[in-house]
């Protein structure tokens, strides 16, 4: 089964939906490290143009590493929004089995601490014996907006864009207050653009349950070109897959359980889920696919080819997202790609 789209705004008049969606990309400037007990915090502040109609998205990233291995117990990172705890990072025990999360940060239980038109805050706490590192710290986050066919003559009286927000080609201004670097795209006429925005998912067609020894499998299709429409793709920027989270079906009395992750029939890396269940265990592990340029196929109406396989003997990959609502094992897929600017 090939997965279409739920999310297809390519910034051009002629594209797909024409715009619709901003893009504002953060990232870190050095990976900080924590010992015990110790905290560290990433600020940083939305901006709202006058097109703006709603918040879409925010994929907060980061890898987990630890300095030495712990005696026992997972080690554990807290973090917290706005002063409030809304989770809990669990790295393995064992050094080198890294964790790379991601986490959109717009719903559940982070909606009543993210503020996506102004200040955020989310603080990480060392909460175990061991040091840790947060490294390649990582934030995109897509917005609504009105079509560009709004744009230019700043005519918004066509229904696309919210009522009362004036000339689509202005921007409210924002400081960049917080200590994370920003770059803003909002597909408009001012800022011209330069990034656009698909998505796949939540999508929990293949089950939830990764039997020992087998593989799951995702095939997505990047959107064409629309018929008459001028190309702009000008290179990848991000592609997130998302497992979101992650357990196990029983405690492992050896060493952590594996899982592989394969592009397009080609292994790209491991990652490991402690040998402890529930409490003590689940993570919302992810992947960039573009890091793998050799494999990665982000040209329009390009198709790639995602695959999951349970490396342990004994207990079971539970792919745990949607839970809580009877739908689970949700995965989702963000692609952030260059475009050429609209102005």
């Amino acid at each position: 089964m090939v997965l279409e789209a739920t999310s297809k705004c390519d910034c051009a008049p002629d594209g797909e939906n024409s715009g619709q969606k901003g893009l504002t990309y953060y990232a870190a400037s050095s990976n900080p490290y924590l010992g015990s007990g110790q905290s560290w915090t990433a600020s940083w502040t939305g901006t709202t143009p006058k097109c703006y109609s709603s918040k879409s998205a925010c994929l907060v990233s980061f890898d987990v590493l630890i300095n030495g291995t712990a005696a026992s117990n997972d080690v554990t990172v807290d973090y917290a929004l706005k002063g409030t705890k809304v989770g809990t990072v669990r790295h393995s025990r064992i050094q080198g089995h890294d964790v790379t999360q991601i986490m959109d940060i717009v719903p559940g239980s982070f909606a009543p601490y993210y503020n996506d038109t102004g200040y955020n805050e989310l603080k990480f706490t060392n909460t175990s014996s061991v040091g840790v590192w947060i490294n390649n710290l990582r934030i995109m986050r897509a917005y609504g907006m009105c079509a560009l066919p709004c744009g230019p003559a700043g005519n918004c009286n066509d229904n696309t864009c919210p009522p009362g927000t004036g000339n689509c080609s202005s921007e409210k201004t924002y400081a960049n207050n917080g200590n994370l670097g920003r770059n803003d795209c909002p597909c408009n006429y001012t800022n011209c653009g330069g990034l656009s925005f698909t998505a796949w998912g939540p999508d929990n067609t293949q089950g939830y349950r990764i039997t020992p020894g087998a593989s799951k499998t995702w095939t997505i299709h990047n959107p064409a070109y629309k018929s008459g429409q001028t190309p702009n793709y000008r290179g990848p920027a991000i592609c997130f897959f998302n497992l979101n989270n992650v357990d196990i079906s029983s405690p492992v009395s050896g060493s952590d359980v594996r899982f592989s992750f394969a592009l397009n029939g080609h292994w790209i890396a491991d990652m490991y889920h402690s040998r402890n269940k529930n409490a003590n265990g689940n993570i919302g592990p992810g992947i960039d696919l573009v890091k793998w340029p050799q494999y990665f196929n982000d040209s329009p109406n390009a198709t790639n080819t995602l695959t999951v396989t349970n490396q342990d003997s004994s207990t079971d990959i539970l792919l745990m997202d949607g839970n809580d609502t009877g739908n689970t094992g949700r995965i989702n897929i963000y692609r952030m790609y260059n475009v050429t600017k609209v102005c």
